[in-house]
């Protein structure tokens, strides 16, 4: 969850947490991409107004790199920013102030749909030699070495 607001950052993880998710937690647009990295997670909350980085860019890099959910939760609520929003990568799009209830609605409702797609029979590492294929983390790597993949060239992998 990407939300430079701390208090607001605080009270979503520990709600989140309550509800039975295991909450990584980012201040900054580059400490959010550090850790989306680092974690992997299932799903991702991004405030657009980050210092940093932007929200739209981590968006973006984000989507360049996985397919893992994406909520924009922002103050910015004209139709071109949620377009915007939405034309990045976002798969919702929520304004500020929000409801808790639907926001957790929304978080249950995108990780039912992404767990509907991820089926991946037998070993989640296909091992090739230098090259291994990680298709529960959607990552190849040399020798060790995580390469970049964009997410349509790994489907096609």
């Amino acid at each position: 969850m990407v939300e430079d607001e701390p208090t607001l950052r605080e009270t979503l993880a520990w709600n989140l947490e309550q509800d039975g998710y295991g909450v990584v937690t980012a201040a900054d647009g580059r400490a959010a991409l550090d850790r989306f990295r680092d974690a992997r997670p299932d799903l991702v909350v991004l405030d657009l107004m980050l210092p940093e980085i932007p929200g739209t860019d981590v968006c973006r890099i984000i989507r360049q790199e996985s397919e893992t959910p994406i909520i924009m939760l922002t103050a910015k609520d004209s139709e071109i920013d949620k377009i915007v929003g939405l034309e990045l990568g976002a798969d919702d799009y929520v304004t500020k102030p929000f409801s808790l209830p639907e926001l957790q609605a929304r978080i249950r409702a995108l990780l039912r749909r992404s767990e509907a797609r991820v089926v991946v029979p037998g070993p989640s590492i296909v091992d090739l030699g230098r090259v291994q294929v990680d298709l529960a983390g959607h990552r190849l790597l040399r020798d060790g070495d995580e390469l970049p993949i964009r997410p349509k060239a790994f489907e096609l992998l």
